[in-house]
């Protein structure tokens, strides 16, 4: 683990080049450390290749918020026209995240209470979830385009409008 996140380090060094950038998100798609995977990703924003956005996105997906969090930042860094949509499509579904869903208590019966349960755990996930990724994921789409929407609405509104002139922020 230690050696192959020094090797992702040092691919890092070679600014704006598709073949390092490549790798280090190859890398990360291909290892099953945490620790590799995140490290891999991060050091793929830093070297400032912006045509491997597309390629991050699919870390947007990862059940790990850890590793959709370094995702979310390498987009930062990248500052890539590629990368709006992907970071929008993850606000939008943030956003549909209830914050507080209340299970209906009058269904009764201990199927009711297990079910209930193990759907109040995987709601918190989600909401932990929503509560850790968003301002994140609203910093990066500040970094990439210039703005600062307030939320997911003026983001998509404001990218409809401006997407066909838009120009990558340097």
């Amino acid at each position: 683990v230690e050696v192959a996140i020094a090797a992702a380090e040092a691919i890092s060094k070679y600014k704006k080049d598709k073949d390092a950038a490549e790798a280090l998100v190859t890398t990360a798609g291909g290892r099953k450390e945490k620790d590799v995977i995140v490290k891999c990703l991060r050091y793929a924003g830093d070297t400032e290749f912006r045509a491997i956005a597309g390629k991050l996105a699919g870390f947007l997906r990862h059940r790990d918020v850890e590793i959709v969090h370094e995702a979310v930042d390498s987009f930062a860094k990248l500052k890539a026209k590629d990368g709006i949509d992907p970071l929008l499509n993850l606000w939008k579904e943030l956003d549909g995240i209830q914050d507080n869903v209340k299970n209906n208590e009058n269904d009764g019966g201990l199927g009711a209470t297990i079910g209930g349960s193990l759907t109040n755990s995987m709601q918190d996930d989600q909401v932990k979830r929503k509560n850790e990724l968003t301002p994140a994921v609203m910093t990066a789409f500040e970094k990439c385009t210039g703005e600062s929407p307030k939320t997911m609405k003026e983001a998509n509104d404001w990218w409809r409008k401006s997407k066909a002139t838009f120009k990558e922020v340097q």
